[in-house]
């Protein structure tokens, strides 16, 4: 499990982690955001500021630009 403290509040942001086995990823970003993220280059929408990923195991990246990640984890 990962999880981050507090928010990220960026204008552009970056990173990468990587996983053993296959994982959900959780990102809970403001409730009012319903724009877009970048996970491994693929674009997903939020839901009231809440995007969900199956990810396989490896390296992968995440690229958001105005929001403000409040909590993430892997499972």
């Amino acid at each position: 499990m990962l999880n981050l403290g507090p928010c990220i509040p960026t204008k552009q942001h970056h990173f990468a982690f990587s996983t053993d086995s296959t994982s959900t990823l959780t990102l809970v970003l403001n409730s009012d955001f319903s724009k877009f993220i970048l996970v491994n280059g693929v674009i997903y929408k939020a839901s009231k500021g809440l995007i969900t990923v199956e990810l396989e195991a490896g390296v992968h990246t995440i690229t958001k630009d105005t929001a403000n990640l409040n909590y993430m984890s892997v499972d």
